[in-house]
């Protein structure tokens, strides 16, 4: 998880973070995670995908991973959306990477009780696999969340599906 300290320049810490991904690329490393937190103010990263596609336009070879997305935050079709995209603008080297949080200011944000984390990201992950893999729509009805008939309009990259 790239860490800045908050008296740091905000733009100048990002584009550090994605130049070292691009010397890791040089130097031959597989592989290249980037977090992300919404609160705490030394983790910065909101939208590690989008720096993940920056980082892309000039690594060619290593591996972009999430690491993790909170899939209890957020609804599994726009997570699963996002990060099909990335894989194809990476052209299949995009990592899902989901996990629940540890960060207690982020549960407080999106004011989501401990006890409903792992279920949530259970049924997230589900979701996740049934919008890929599935060639009809998908309809849901569980605990967290409920809707009827969506498609992903872009499969992943990868086949199955990005690990």
């Amino acid at each position: 998880m790239p860490c800045h300290s908050p008296k740091e320049n905000p733009s100048l810490a990002f584009h550090r973070d994605i130049e070292l991904i691009q010397l890791g690329d040089k130097l031959g490393f597989d592989d290249a995670f980037i977090g992300k937190h919404h609160s705490g103010g030394g983790e910065t990263i909101p939208a590690p995908e989008m720096a993940l596609s920056m980082a892309a336009a000039n690594a060619h070879r290593i591996n972009l991973g999430a690491s993790v997305f909170s899939a209890p935050f957020h609804h599994p079709f726009y997570l699963a959306e996002r990060l099909y995209f990335l894989d194809h603008l990476t052209r299949g080297r995009a990592i899902l990477g989901v996990g629940t949080c540890s960060l207690v200011t982020d549960k407080m944000l999106f004011n989501v009780p401990e006890t409903e984390l792992y279920p949530k990201l259970h049924d997230a992950v589900d979701i996740n696999v049934k919008l890929l893999e599935s060639d009809e729509p998908v309809t849901h009805r569980g605990e967290f969340w409920k809707f009827d008939d969506l498609r992903i309009q872009l499969r992943s990259f990868q086949k199955p599906r990005l690990p």
